[in-house]
């Protein structure tokens, strides 16, 4: 098994995701450029992590705007390696036509990264899915686990970040306790289903839990904890200098 994980304060996970958000897009020389006239307009993914299981099967929906008038292009896709996952079984389908669907081989970039190409001409629409499976993506150890979902990322600028982009939901078993995500705005919104309405598209999407639903503390609860003894000291050392005011004063 892998090693352990580390907290997911709101802050880290911002900064980490701008630092391999560049890392992702930043395409070497000579690589082919994603044509301007296409954009994101939407991103939908959805996973679920079944019990006793290390692979976890994901689906993304990408829609797309194109300018009027412009003529699909080939565009790159790119997905990091992390942690010791792989993606497997990639498959290019268009909603509601399975039967058409075709397979995607990825090409090893730069060591991090993985790269394809899409013909945008050959979809029949501005509307397809992306199915894959994340091999390894459930690391368990010590009781704690911890689930890592790279996206397979289109070298395509988004049509704005004031609006929704991004929507996840994941399914993990309802008696797991996740102790943290990534991006930090994943939620639970019912037992089991972990979702978020994001404005960019993360390279990844990672939960910490603890499979036998125990609770541990972590950074979070002894941040909470230094916090309130802090408060506490300080009313103290107040408390006791307007105690010695007071007695100064009636002397």
């Amino acid at each position: 098994m892998r090693g352990g994980w580390g907290g997911d304060p709101g802050l880290v996970p911002s900064i980490v995701s701008m630092v391999l958000g560049g890392l992702l897009w930043a395409a070497p020389a000579g690589a082919q450029q994603a044509p301007d006239s296409t954009r994101i307009s939407s991103v939908t993914m959805t996973a679920a992590v079944a019990p006793g299981e290390d692979d976890v099967e994901v689906l993304l929906e990408y829609r797309l705007e194109r300018a009027p008038g412009t003529a699909p292009e080939p565009v790159q896709l790119h997905v990091l390696r992390v942690g010791g996952t792989e993606i497997r079984d990639i498959l290019v389908e268009t909603p509601g036509a399975p039967d058409e669907s075709r397979a995607l081989t990825l090409a090893e970039q730069d060591g991090v990264r993985e790269s394809a190409t899409i013909d945008l001409a050959s979809l029949p629409g501005d509307a397809f899915l992306l199915s894959y499976r994340v091999s390894g993506a459930v690391d368990l150890q010590d009781g704690a686990g911890r689930v890592r979902l790279p996206l397979l990322v289109l070298d395509l600028p988004q049509v704005g970040t004031t609006r929704s982009t991004f929507q996840t939901a994941i399914e993990v078993p309802e008696e797991w306790r996740v102790a943290g995500t990534f991006p930090a705005g994943l939620r639970a919104t019912t037992p089991g289903l972990w979702s978020a309405d994001l404005q960019v598209v993360p390279a990844f999407v990672s939960i910490r839990a603890r499979p036998d639903g125990a609770w541990r503390p972590g950074l979070p609860w002894a941040l909470d904890v230094a916090t309130v003894l802090i408060l506490m000291g300080v009313g103290f050392v107040g408390w006791r200098h307007l105690s010695g005011v007071v007695r100064e004063a009636r002397a």
